[in-house]
């Protein structure tokens, strides 16, 4: 089992108590936060007034509380900043360093303290919270796997740290809007306005989509470049494919002048977005 089993070792667990935690964190993050008791998850991230994702984060609810995995290099300052904002709400936020965050590509372990099916891949995937030697010292981590990374990639999933940090980007210069990371029905949420006004923009001016037939000396930050125009950046290289932040615009006049996408003077493909998961 272990083989379809990878450890998040760059993302850290925390614990949510209280009886108003749930309404308090609908009212800051992206995400709506499932009912008590469900075993659901939802991807969505806490963000700027000015609309920049601070952190990305997964909730997780189950029968035994309420989760969130999020970066380690931004947990400390999260926890800190949604400490500030509760107020007098009833809800406070426990760092897990007993706990790690998992994904696989089988249903979720039976012995995991919460779990849910992450449908942002286009394969069967699941997320869930566990000790960190449930599985053995041998559980490869996600960040250096072949087997996660080729699935991220395929998926055109961003990740913290690998394709963006912190107040880099909007929710949909990688995709979060897509990918049902920011509930635009629920309510006000921190940066909502921004946000939503982005969302009745009738074109977005850029996204991060996935690049194919990178050659080999093809790396994090390079350019990518259609004649004289650079039409994005890698953000992530894992064996002749990546992703890339592309200016819808510029791709689109590229192609308009039949000019060829390059990095590093080496013809490279830039897929489409595939469609929005409904």
């Amino acid at each position: 089992m272990t083989s379809d089993i990878f450890r998040f070792s760059a993302r850290s667990v925390v614990e949510i108590h209280g009886e108003g935690a749930r309404d308090f964190l609908n009212r800051v993050l992206t995400c709506n936060i499932p009912a008590p008791g469900s075993e659901q998850g939802r991807y969505g991230a806490l963000l700027t007034p000015q609309g920049k994702i601070i952190s990305d984060l997964f909730v997780y609810t189950g029968p035994n509380g309420l989760f969130m995995d999020l970066p380690n290099s931004m947990a400390d300052s999260v926890v800190k900043r949604l400490t500030l904002l509760k107020l007098r709400a009833d809800a406070s936020f426990e760092l897990r360093a007993d706990l790690s965050a998992f994904v696989c590509f089988t249903p979720a372990p039976a012995n995991a303290l919460a779990s849910f099916k992450d449908d942002r891949f286009l394969e069967p995937a699941y997320r869930f919270i566990a000790t960190p030697n449930t599985f053995g010292d041998d559980t490869p981590e996600a960040e250096t796997s072949d087997r996660y990374q080729a699935s991220r990639i395929a998926g055109v999933l961003s990740e913290f740290e690998a394709d963006y940090g912190t107040t880099d980007a909007f929710p949909a210069d990688i995709n979060m809007d897509l990918l049902n990371g920011v509930d635009y029905k629920k309510g006000c949420f921190i940066g909502q306005e921004v946000a939503s006004r982005m969302k009745r923009k009738t074109e977005v001016r850029k996204r991060t989509l996935r690049v194919s037939q990178l050659p080999e000396t093809a790396a994090t930050g390079d350019a990518i470049i259609a004649g004289e125009s650079t039409l994005g950046t890698l953000t992530s290289v894992w064996q002749g494919e990546g992703l890339a932040q592309i200016r819808l615009d510029r791709w689109k006049k590229a192609a308009d002048e039949n000019l060829s996408p390059e990095v590093n003077t080496v013809p490279v493909q830039i897929h489409d977005l595939r469609e929005p998961i409904s």
